[in-house]
């Protein structure tokens, strides 16, 4: 096939390398115009799959150069945040509109650290090659302050940069004096960091040494769990989240939407889904829950859904309507930043008086519902992955999770776990 068009080979299988035959220039043909045909019908449709916006951006550029100038007129000041998470096609359509080889008549500031990009690229480029640097100094501010880590903390870790040049620097303004502990183990005590790690962290929140106390404690890894033979899960050498904590379960299901408190509500929502309608959908269905536990149906005496809800407020009162997804907006934004109990305790303030709309003069069954922390719970009534995956004990709750799950969240206290990723 020639390079404008899709590339056509036929599965190798099982089939024997001697025995292998490739599909015929005549069978590739009529493959690629069923691709094509197929292709053509769905985007028609409106089925777009998100490669597809840039290529068809690309081919508009292309077909149309004066639309880059447009744009360069509409957006004067771009900036692009969070650079290092960038995909080379997505660094290139950027430049070639508002970049252009200095051409440009915008101006763009590109924000980020090469040294906190996690996701590795679809063409497994790394940042440095995706992301470049442009010409002279004058064209690079290093940002150097931390509100997120403590000087001490900021001294260690700056030392584990891979991109270091004589302008790196991290300087840490949390208001901590506590040092970063290192805590050394054997193979076969290794049950007994977890628990360890929550006795630490106990004794400072006691003696008052934790800031952001009201922030939630974390336990991550870098591998939770391997799909390998059971050979290489006893293999010491490959130490995993679960090796440190047995009962830890990924979450490979969608959590249940029925909880017996609003605190899980916030707690326990799809977290392998990377954006806010996940916790959109448990703020929602947290209400239907009070709906039902205060008796309060449709006017054609039918629970309520989500979106009779929404449509509800929205047809009786606009404000209240505006008010609460800009509520919802905000309270999901706090519990991604770890912000858990105070999206607790600004929803249970708020309830009551949203809920006048149904003109109930006060909650009354619900309030349990709305008050009742985790640790109030009978454990048959919380899920698998609830149970197994948080860590409790003398009263401090600590989730564990991957390093993927928190990336740019702040914690009162983190522990790391060291876990097998490769050998070179």
């Amino acid at each position: 096939m020639n390079d404008s068009k899709l590339e056509i080979n036929k599965p190798h299988g099982h089939t024997r390398t001697e025995n292998y035959i490739d599909y015929t220039d005549g069978e590739k043909e009529l493959i690629y115009k069923w691709f094509f045909q197929f292709k053509n019908k769905i985007l028609e449709e409106g089925i777009l799959h998100f490669d597809d916006a840039y290529f068809l951006a690309n081919v508009y550029l292309t077909k149309f150069p004066a639309i880059g100038h447009i744009l360069q007129k509409r957006f004067g000041y771009v900036f692009v945040d969070e650079m290092q998470d960038m995909d080379s096609h997505q660094y290139n359509l950027l430049e070639k509109i508002f970049y252009n080889n200095r051409q440009s008549i915008s101006v763009v500031q590109r924000i980020g650290d090469r040294n906190q990009a996690i996701y590795n690229s679809s063409d497994n480029l790394r940042t440095s090659e995706v992301w470049q640097l442009r010409e002279g100094t004058h064209c690079i501010l290093n940002l150097t302050g931390s509100q997120r880590l403590s000087n001490p903390i900021a001294k260690i870790v700056k030392r584990f940069a891979i991109y270091n040049d004589a302008n790196f620097d991290i300087i840490g303004l949390n208001e901590c004096s506590l040092k970063p502990h290192i805590l050394i183990f054997e193979n076969e005590n290794i049950n007994n960091v977890i628990p360890f790690f929550a006795r630490i962290v106990t004794e400072y929140k006691q003696n008052g040494s934790l800031v952001n106390s009201d922030k939630d404690n974390k336990i991550i890894c870098w591998n939770t769990e391997w799909k390998e033979n059971e050979a290489s899960r006893q293999d010491s050498s490959k130490i995993r989240l679960e090796d440190y904590y047995v009962d830890y379960k990924k979450e490979r299901g969608k959590p249940k939407q029925d909880y017996d408190c609003l605190k899980s509500y916030l707690l326990f929502y799809d977290k392998n889904i990377k954006t806010l309608g996940p916790l959109r959908k448990n703020i929602l269905n947290a209400f239907l829950k009070i709906l039902r536990l205060e008796n309060i149906n449709t006017a054609d005496t039918r629970s309520y859904t989500k979106k009779k809800l929404v449509d509800f407020i929205r047809d009786v009162d606009q404000r209240r309507y505006d008010e609460l997804n800009l509520n919802i907006y905000k309270w999901s934004m706090d519990i991604v930043k770890g912000k858990v109990n105070n999206v607790w305790a600004e929803i249970k303030i708020y309830v009551p008086n949203l809920f006048e709309i149904f003109s109930q003069n006060q909650l009354s069954t619900s309030l349990v519902f709305l008050s009742n922390d985790l640790v109030s719970i009978p454990a048959e009534n919380i899920t698998e992955i609830e149970t197994k995956n948080c860590y409790k004990e003398d009263g401090v709750e600590i989730e564990i999770t991957s390093v993927h799950a928190v990336k740019g969240q702040t914690h009162c206290a983190t522990l790391y776990l060291e876990s097998y990723f490769q050998k070179d």
